[in-house]
């Protein structure tokens, strides 16, 4: 188990790809519904309009999907396992690491324009969460799809950009 942390610390800092993880499939699944159970949890932070619970079970397996296809596409879908595993435990950890922000900045209304000087930092930090998970989504499919960074940056940002649009479509309350 601390074997597994180290590995998870060195991609969060880019030192180490998803081929490090172990073969796991049971771990995976285990996971999963836990980074799931994180995101529903995340989603239900108290604000003007809370995520739905479809919109994040949507996403999870919005993940799955693009990454199965993904590594197919290249001929690689022996790596699925542990592509999946990197993607999801490190989700999990910057739900973990947005909570706290969430919470700060709970109480913000939408079309505020300012903000008080701690729910400012709040939502740098959550800014600088976000870059840096999309940085090791690129890094992970670096690895996963042996492509340059910059073909792995460009390919998690269209993923997550085609995400966003998704669950936009089909999830938001339209206000009529």
């Amino acid at each position: 188990m601390r074997e597994l942390f180290l590995i998870v610390r060195d991609i969060l800092r880019f030192k180490r790809g998803p081929q490090d993880l172990p073969y796991a499939p049971n771990l995976v699944a285990i996971v999963v519904i836990v980074a799931s159970a994180l995101g529903v949890l995340e989603g239900q932070v108290p604000r003007k309009a809370e995520v739905s619970v479809y919109a994040i079970v949507f996403g999870d397996l919005y993940w799955l999907l693009v990454t199965y296809l993904l590594l197919q596409v290249r001929q690689v879908p022996e790596r699925f396992v542990q592509t999946t595993l990197a993607f999801f435990i490190t989700d999990a950890l910057f739900v973990l690491a947005r909570i706290p922000a969430d919470l700060i900045l709970a109480g913000v209304a939408p079309n505020a324009t300012e903000l008080a000087p701690g729910q400012a930092w709040a939502a740098l930090l959550m800014l600088g969460l976000v870059i840096w998970q999309l940085c090791v989504k690129a890094h992970v499919f670096r690895h996963a799809l042996n492509i340059p960074l910059a073909g792995g940056f460009l390919v998690a940002l269209s993923c997550v950009a085609a995400q966003i649009i998704l669950i936009t479509a089909l999830f938001a309350n339209p206000k009529v």
